[in-house]
């Protein structure tokens, strides 16, 4: 068979052509740790890798909102904690301010101490996670979801909406609780009464009107579920001239008193609910009374601070105090029961991620042993054949030097 000179140098460099093209793609397989390197080297393998990598990238965002899910919560579990410890330590203040042998003094004292408990379980109630977001405001996690009315009383701004993260394909878990039905929609022993000032009111200072108490139980039962409101009227409107409002029933408005004189600090009295107004209110002003089946936290520790300040140590003193440190005691036990349960889902919800957490990282170590597989050079096999492949490669350059050097003169 003849060769050609043409033949002889085209074999001759291909055959070079294709132990360099091998040679190098080892050469960048021991570089790089990888036996795919384009997807050209294994465009099956490849899409498989392309597939595995998306997984992973999903699996690690995952694992970042794990992280976070989890760190809410722990925060959320740790303020549970302080507010089951407030709440306990205002239940054991209750039973004591129940003791007979104690002075006006004693239960001033123990008043003070409850005006502590009041500012801690609204600092906690205003807990906010590591960024920044008020745990239990809702939806509304910008601001904070519990505040000390200008007019008197307590305000909720957030809402009733719970935050979730998504932890798995099909796995999400909330992150927080609504402070609304924790701390505000707490069951009462007995039908009570939240007051609040018209934000609209123009005395400056803002005239302020407390929580009150209960003075009559079966007047406040007969009249529920009507509310109250307190209108100030022009000072022409008594004689002499000066402050007075008029009280009427916000279902109807039937007025049960008109142009009463006002002297700030009195106790205004109706249909069992007794009330202050403090300040100087201006004509026009009004304020709300709205009876209730609920009682928020915070009000329910306020009533028990004013009880025990303005407690008597006569007999109808006595009954007074007894039957708010009783409703006291049952509001108490009702939000220490609500807390309970929270606790207990909060608890669930470190389970689920613990849980979650143990399948990301199951499903991250077989993944990481697939793609070791595929993608992953065995560097000792690699550098082994490097070592062929350029021995391949030199005998081939020799091969075709020699070769190629032949002629028949050197015959001659």
């Amino acid at each position: 068979m003849r060769i050609s000179t043409v033949d002889i140098f085209r074999l001759g460099i291909n055959q070079i052509q294709k132990n360099s093209a091998e040679l190098l793609n080892t050469q960048q397989q021991v570089a790089t740790g990888r036996r795919v390197v384009t997807p050209g080297d294994d465009p099956v393998a490849s899409t498989k890798i392309v597939a595995i990598q998306q997984e992973q990238a999903i699996a690690a965002q995952y694992r970042r909102n794990l992280d976070a899910a989890e760190n809410s919560l722990k925060i959320e579990e740790a303020a549970l904690q302080g507010i089951k410890s407030a709440y306990q330590r205002v239940r054991e203040l209750t039973v004591r301010a129940g003791n007979g042998s104690l002075s006006v003094t004693d239960k001033a004292a123990i008043a003070d101490e409850i005006e502590v408990r009041l500012n801690q379980l609204q600092d906690l109630f205003n807990r906010k996670n590591a960024d920044g977001i008020f745990i239990f405001a809702g939806f509304q996690a910008s601001q904070p979801p519990f505040i000390e009315k200008v007019g008197g009383g307590f305000d909720y701004l957030g809402d009733e909406g719970q935050r979730f993260l998504q932890i798995a394909a099909s796995a999400t878990v909330a992150i927080n609780d609504s402070g609304k039905d924790l701390f505000v929609d707490v069951a009462s022993n007995q039908k009570t009464f939240l007051t609040s000032a018209n934000p609209n009111n123009t005395s400056d200072p803002p005239a302020k009107i407390t929580v009150g108490q209960v003075v009559d139980q079966d007047a406040l039962d007969a009249f529920y579920p009507d509310d109250l409101l307190i209108t100030f009227n022009p000072e022409t409107a008594v004689v002499p001239n000066g402050a007075n409002y008029t009280v009427t029933t916000k279902e109807g408005g039937v007025t049960l008193a008109s142009n009463i004189p006002f002297q700030g600090g009195e106790s205004i009295s109706f249909n069992g609910m007794a009330v202050v107004i403090e300040g100087t209110p201006n004509q026009g002003d009004t304020f709300f009374v709205n009876t209730s089946d609920k009682q928020d936290v915070l009000t329910t520790v306020k009533r028990l601070q004013d009880g025990l300040n303005n407690a008597q140590n006569d007999g109808p003193g006595r009954v007074t105090l007894q039957k708010l440190l009783d409703d006291t005691l049952v509001n108490m036990d009702n939000a220490i029961a609500s807390l309970l349960e929270v606790q207990s889902q909060v608890g669930g919800r470190l389970n689920i991620i613990d849980s979650t957490r143990a399948q990301n990282e199951e499903f991250n170590i077989v993944s990481e042993e697939f793609l070791a597989e595929i993608l992953y050079v065995d560097q000792a096999e690699a550098i082994s054949r490097l070592s062929l492949q350029n021995f391949l490669l030199q005998a081939a350059q020799q091969s075709f030097t020699t070769i190629s050097n032949l002629s028949l003169f050197n015959n001659l």
